[in-house]
């Protein structure tokens, strides 16, 4: 009976130990931004012009992007992490993403023009792959979003 009690307060301490507070920042190369905190969302023009629109996630929303963070591991990963891009042709902007939680910052970067998430093994790159995956799905379901005229920036 205590073994079960203590497996039960296990799993309750590692969810009470997630910081609903966290900061994330995904830079798409020069080309976009997403902020979690700020809840926005900025795509970047050649002229120099951005534009910036509130994302507004409710709180279910950004419930599961703080879940699946801890859920896939991602509190796991070095203090930084690359995925580097192996194509071996022209050199792009990596996308880099910014993890800030009440005990640690850790910083990922991924080469973008291949897959760079597609070598046997790499748990941690499927993992990130599914976790952008999420917040993707996110920003591509609102309509705000879908509107903005996209980056004319080459990477």
């Amino acid at each position: 009976m205590s073994a079960a009690l203590f497996a039960c307060c296990c799993s309750c301490g590692d969810i009470m130990d997630r910081d609903k507070n966290m900061q994330i920042i995904i830079k798409y190369g020069h080309k976009a931004r997403f902020d979690f905190k700020q809840d926005t969302y900025t795509v970047y023009y050649q002229n120099g012009d951005a534009k910036e629109v509130p994302l507004q996630l409710n709180q279910d929303e950004r419930n599961d992007l703080v879940n699946k963070y801890y859920e896939q591991k991602l509190s796991k990963m070095d203090s930084v992490t690359v995925f580097e891009d192996t194509c071996g042709g022209l050199a792009t902007h990596p996308i880099e993403v910014f993890f800030t939680t009440h005990k640690r910052k850790h910083q990922v970067t991924i080469g973008d023009s291949c897959d760079v998430f597609k070598a046997p093994g790499d748990v941690q790159g499927y993992r990130m792959h599914k976790y952008l995956w999420v917040i993707m799905s996110m920003l591509e379901d609102r309509r705000i979003v879908r509107e903005l005229p996209p980056s004319d920036i080459v990477d």
